[in-house]
């Protein structure tokens, strides 16, 4: 805080004093704490005998403040000083000529605030109140109380209440004030935030020198805020300005809400980003307030001397609501909200209300259950099990401070009264180890799992250590497991454990009322010595070692760098466990040896000696054992081998090797496209051997292909990735069911109808009519001619004018569906409505017109418009040029345009070669090659030239294009990077020699890139270039670029260094388009031939298709429905690695009793049920008011024909079978179930 704020906050304080009245003494009043803080701090110094107990139980006097308000601002001395004549009217009164002086210095300084009262009387030994002295306090925080001419924060009558709020009640219940009670509400007022900072009032003194530092440090009221020895462990954002931050360990409440403490700029800058405040929720926990983030940048936070990364997140406008809300325990609540929650309005109480009496007793923000911060947990009192409860909730806000909208939950209330039971036998798992596995639904108190006096072994074995382990996993975390040591066992003898008052896990802590006993026979003690298993090398600095032993190995002989010795003169630095918390596993018995340098020629032997387990079981000494030869320098950073979509904010990045945790663990090294940006957090797997990172992302839409461009992700010699590409795609969530609806249908003119529904739709304009409407009773049609608005609006042309502006109703529309294959029908009882129009449609004219450059037109219309053909491509002429003509919105020169948004961008493309002339005009007749969606011909600009539309070309290119560097990519692929556009047909030819000038042996193909057309992208075949050597490329024949100017070759080179970068073909993902359509997208392009999905069972579910299709994104139908409980698989030919996915369809409540099928508003008119089994697909007949399995027709047979039955009995026999439920004939299934026979 800055100096010019606390002197006004001093001078409310002064202000405050000038009211003082009348109090009374207490004269048991002793030297408390806080007098001898203030007298430490030198505020407080009595009378003549110095701060005394009869000092203390005087009353507080105005003069006694006043001084002690000069010495909180340093202005004392001065005022003793005071040499002015001119006075208060009661000054005589005062005797003490210092104490004169006072008064005339503060009548002489009115800004100050002792401006006196009636007749110009200062009253210096007035006494004063416990309200008077708390508004004191309060005004010197920056509050104040209401008056004629200001708004504050409080009457005088509201004074002890407000106070109260902020922290001020020590002297609530006084009926008298003396100068004990001063120093109680000083100190107290000393210790409490500033208004709207996180700044304590004595922080703010001493930062602005009126308190002496270490005087106020020896008083304990101030913490040196500007160090800590805990470390930041964790840092994201929880909204759009708002930050959590971890530290290792508790820091003080002062250096954790000192804003100024932290640090945060753009990542990679010196941009800072503002931290407003900070607000400690725990010991360990600080939240941070930030000024707005950018979604998707990366930043630093810096706390001391280490800095981590995280993700800014957008603003989230919408209000929370309540996921689950549940009874998971004894009076214990657990409610999840969809987004993270304010702390503060998440645990005030008065926002959860209950009915039948129950009372919620506290509220909080679950965080160590939750670290997203979307859990609440609520202590209740009153809830009785299987009684169902409402629960009201209100006032609660998301990070970003948006308030739920008042919500009611019902809820079966629960109680655990169980006490936990043992599961299974004890498990020896040595001479010295038992293990105990329980079970309950709350799991075992930790305090009584690990309390040695409650368990008991017989025969003299004495138990020597408990731990609580979670084993299993679970949502809470819950243990459930102890691992018991003892003394060495005798063999084969037998013990009996006895177990008593273990509590559960749960509030009511439930203790076993009778001892359990268990009995196990005791092992040998192990003798057996590790072995040395295998030895790997990596790079030229890094060996691993692997040991095998059936119990833990001594970590200690496993570190000793002593006991690894290499020939040669190669030195052992350090020696590390891979994995040290987890002395079980194979990691946790492998260790890494860190060398001096390896010298490729030479094969070096090590010798390992006195590796122990934890028995102290040495290894034979293993005499001079050959290592791999190192292979150099390992300069190859980790390639991605695999991408898993895990849900719409999770996917797991597979690398080929382990990588450094840091720098895997960094949410700024993962940086998505389509405007996700970086991850918002990365975790990598210990248990996937550290090479598994598991990252949390913004949320993504559904079926989308994502790039995540991966940049300082190390491997464990500290290669880093750059630039590196990995590809996935998500999926949806949830099985899309619903049918499209409605949201606007208007008339634009008298031939044109827009629909416009709630989701991108499909459309298939040969369906005719597609629309059937009457207006005043007599019928019209109208027909699909286009979809526009992002695929979400159907423009109808009518089969005759409306001429009319009365409402009109549509009473049929098809060929429509979404992209889920579920297919709009017209609702039978509420049938859409709209009004017409009897203005003729305006006529599309040309809106802008541009080249692109000097093969390239581009000219934009104020409608959409095809091709006089209808289509979307194809040929316009003009001044005898031909162009190639392509409808695109999105003017990207695409082959390829699409009819799905408002086209409107004409780009034409000049065939051949050659460019368009400088300064040359062209005659473009689009009425004629153009139409707009009704068919009308679009209007040329008939400006220059009568029926036509000019354009004069602008641009010219003589400039031969030239190499602005070379880039080597990976270990196949190098850019050759030009200053301009290549032409497709004319990359150039390329060589490449090594540094002495001989030939690499490498053969180069060369083509330009196809989305940078700047790069010619050389793939190399034949010989490898060697990762990190230095190679020359130069150019044999030049590229040319599109005006079909020559690169020149004479003398060009460049040299670079080649990549050790490995690419990887993998299956990207698989989007699922509906319960029977799934589309596989990989790296590569490959055939349906070469893919095979099979359901949990391993059978092949796919249906080849006539005609093999190719392409990094192939659609295949399935002979039956992905239902939400089953895993399914994808292998592809040629690629890394299978895929598994889950599927989306549930079961709708299907059954199936006696050969009938019922399911969730079931009926026998408006669905479809089908039978699945061995791959084909039977219809169910209907029979009455039933859905009958007992007759099956053949796919080929419509379900409405009575012919070609065929009995149940004889098709599926005792076999399982699934029952799959559609709207209709060729639309998507919406429930889906195996029947288990």
């Amino acid at each position: 805080m800055n100096n010019k704020k606390i002197l006004a906050l001093l001078l409310a304080f002064a202000m405050m004093f000038s009211t003082i009245t009348t109090a009374f003494a207490d004269t048991t009043a002793t030297i408390g704490a806080d007098a001898e803080a203030l007298k430490t701090i030198d505020v407080l110094r009595g009378d003549d005998g110095g701060v005394t107990s009869e000092y203390l139980a005087k009353e507080t006097t105005r003069m006694q403040a006043a001084i002690m308000y000069l010495r909180l601002k340093g202005l004392e001395d001065e005022a003793m000083a005071f040499t002015g004549t001119d006075n208060f009217t009661d000054a005589s009164t005062m005797t003490w000529g210092e104490g004169k002086a006072i008064m005339a210095y503060l009548k002489a300084n009115p800004q100050l605030g002792w401006v006196g009262g009636d007749g110009g009387k200062f009253e210096p030994f007035a006494t004063i109140t416990v309200n008077q002295y708390y508004k004191v306090m309060l005004e010197a925080l920056g509050y104040k109380q209401n008056t004629a001419e200001v708004v504050g924060d409080f009457t005088w009558t509201e004074v002890m209440e407000f106070a109260a709020s902020k922290g001020l009640v020590k002297l609530a219940e006084n009926t008298k004030f003396t100068n004990n009670d001063l120093a109680v509400a000083t100190v107290e007022g000393l210790k409490t935030n500033v208004k709207e900072t996180s700044t304590t009032l004595v922080a703010s003194m001493v930062e602005a020198g009126m308190i002496n530092k270490d005087a106020a440090i020896a008083a304990g009221l101030y913490e040196d805020v500007t160090t800590t020895d805990a470390k930041i462990t964790e840092v994201k954002a929880i909204a759009n300005d708002k930050v959590e931050v971890i530290f290792d360990s508790a820091v003080a409440k002062a250096f954790a809400e000192k804003a100024a403490n932290y640090n945060v700029v753009v990542k990679g800058s010196t941009t800072a980003l503002e931290v407003k405040s900070a607000v400690a929720e725990s010991d360990s926990i600080v939240v941070i307030e930030t000024a707005a983030q950018n979604a998707g940048t990366a930043y630093t936070l810096t706390v001391g001397e280490v800095s981590i990364n995280f993700t800014g997140i957008a603003k989230v406008s919408g209000a929370p609501e309540i996921d689950t809300a549940k009874s998971i325990d004894t009076d214990t609540v657990e409610i999840v909200f969809t987004k993270a929650m304010d702390k503060a309005t998440a645990e005030n109480v008065a926002n959860y209300t209950f009915d039948k009496g129950v009372t919620v007793k506290s509220a909080e923000l679950w965080t160590s259950q939750d670290d997203t911060r979307k859990t609440v947990k609520l202590t209740t009192e009153g809830m009785k099990t299987n009684n169902i409860y409402k629960l009201t909730i209100q006032d609660v806000k998301s990070s970003d401070m948006v308030a739920i909208r008042t919500v009611t939950k019902s809820m079966a209330g629960t109680a655990d009264t169980k006490a936990p039971t043992v599961s299974g036998n004890v498990i020896v798992k040595n001479n010295q180890r038992i293990i105990l596995n329980f079970s309950d639904a709350h799991g075992i108190d930790k305090a009584t799992a690990e309390n040695i006096e409650n368990y008991s072994i017989d025969n003299g074995l004495v138990i020597t250590g408990i731990v609580a382990k979670d084993e299993v996993d679970d949502d809470y975390g819950y243990y459930d497991q102890v691992e018991i040591s003892t003394e060495p066992m005798e063999v084969n003898k037998r013990y009996t454990l006895t177990i008593e008052n273990l509590a559960d896990g749960s509030v009511s802590k439930n203790v076993i009322s009778k001892a359990i006993t268990k009995q196990f026979g005791g092992m040998s003690a192990d003798t057996t010595a590790p072995k040395t298993g295998a030895i790997k090398v990596y790079g030229d600095s890094m060996v691993e070692i692997a040991f095998t032993d059936t119990n833990r190995m001594d970590a200690a002989t496993l570190t000793d760098v002593n006991n690894y010795t290499f020939d040669n003169g190669l030195q052992v630095l350090k020696a590390e466990i891979v994995r040290p918390t987890k002395p079980d596993t194979d990691l946790g018995k492998t260790v890494v040896l860190t060398t001096s340098t390896m010298d490729t020629a030479t094969t070096y032997k090590v010798t390992i000696e006195n590796i122990a387990d934890e028995f102290g079981n040495v290894i034979t000494k293993v005499n001079n054992r050959s290592i791999p030869r190192s292979q150099g320098a390992d300069i190859k950073p980790p390639t991605v081998t695999k991408v898993v979509w895990t849900s719409l904010t999770q996917v797991k990045v597979t690398f080929d090797e382990r990588l450094d945790v840091n720098s895997a663990n960094d949410p700024a090294n993962y940086v998505l496209n389509n405007n996700l940006g970086a991850v918002l957090k990365a975790e990598v797997s210990a248990s996937d051997d550290y090479k598994v990172v598991k990252l949390t992302t913004a949320t993504q839409a559904t079926n989308k292909n994502y790039t995540i461009t991966i940049n300082g992700v190390m491997d464990r010699l500290g290669n880093p990735v750059v630039n590196a590409k990995a590809y996935f795609t998500s999926q949806v969530d949830g099985a899309d069911t619903a049918i499209p609806e409605i949201e606007n249908i208007y008339a634009p003119n008298d031939r044109e109808i827009r629909v416009t529904f709630d989701e991108a739709v499909v459309v298939t304009p040969a369906v005719a009519p597609a629309v059937n409407m009457t207006i005043d009773g007599a019928a019209f049609t109208a027909d699909i001619v286009g979809l526009i608005d992002d695929e979400t609006t159907v423009i109808l042309k009518t089969s005759a004018a409306m001429n009319t502006n009365d409402e009109i109703t549509i009473t049929a529309l098809n060929g429509i569906k979404d992209k889920a294959n579920n297919v709009f029908k017209v609702d039978a009882d509420d049938k859409p409505t709209f009004y017409g129009s009897d203005v003729a449609a305006d006529a599309v004219e040309v809106s802008t017109k541009d080249q692109l450059n000097v093969r390239t037109l581009q000219f934009t219309f104020t409608g959409p418009i095809k091709l006089a053909n209808g289509s979307m491509t194809g040929t316009i002429t003009a001044n005898g040029t031909t162009f190639d003509a392509y409808v695109d919105e999105d003017a990207d020169l695409s082959t390829t345009p699409t009819t799905n948004e408002e086209l409107s961008t004409l780009t034409l493309v000049k065939q051949g070669s050659g460019v368009l002339p400088y300064d040359t005009t062209y005659k473009f007749d689009f009425s004629t090659a153009l139409k707009d969606y009704l068919g009308n011909a679009v209007a040329d600009e008939d400006v220059d030239y009568a029926g036509f539309t000019a354009y004069t070309t602008l641009l010219e290119d003589k400039d031969d294009p030239a190499i602005d560097y070379v880039e080597s990519i990976n270990t196949k692929t190098i850019n050759v990077v030009y200053n301009e556009e290549i032409a497709a047909s004319a990359p150039g030819s390329y060589e490449i020699r090594k540094s002495d000038g001989t030939a690499s042996g490498a053969t180069i193909s060369a083509a330009v890139d196809s989305d940078d057309k700047n790069i010619v992208k050389l793939t190399l075949g034949g010989t490898s270039l060697k990762a990190g050597d230095v190679y020359t490329i130069k150019p044999k024949t030049g590229a040319k670029d599109i005006a079909g100017n020559t690169a020149t070759v004479k003398d060009i080179s460049f040299d670079f260094v080649a990549s050790a970068v490995v690419t990887t073909d993998y299956i990207k993902g698989v989007a699922i388009i509906d319960g029977r359509t799934v589309e596989v997208r990989t790296t590569k392009s490959v055939s349906s031939d070469d893919i095979t999905i099979k359901n949990s069972k391993g059978d092949v579910i796919q249906v080849t298709p006539g005609t093999a299709v190719s392409g990094t994104a192939v659609r295949l139908s399935l002979n039956e429905a992905l239902l939400d409980d089953k895993t399914y698989t994808v292998e592809v030919n040629g690629l890394s690695g299978n895929y598994s996915f889950t599927g989306i369809v549930v079961d709708g409540g299907i059954d199936v009793t006696s050969n009938l099928v019922t399911f969730s508003g079931w009926n026998t008119t408006d669905f479809v049920v089908t039978v699945v089994y061995g791959g084909n697909t039977y219809y169910t007949a209907v029979v009455g008011d039933d859905i009958s399995t007992a007759t099956l027709y053949p796919t080929a047979v419509d379900a409405a024909d009575g012919t070609n039955g065929t009995a149940f009995a004889t098709v599926v026999g005792d076999n399982n079978y699934m029952v799959e439920v559609y709207r209709a004939n060729g639309t998507a299934p919406i429930y889906g179930l195996e029947i288990t026979q």
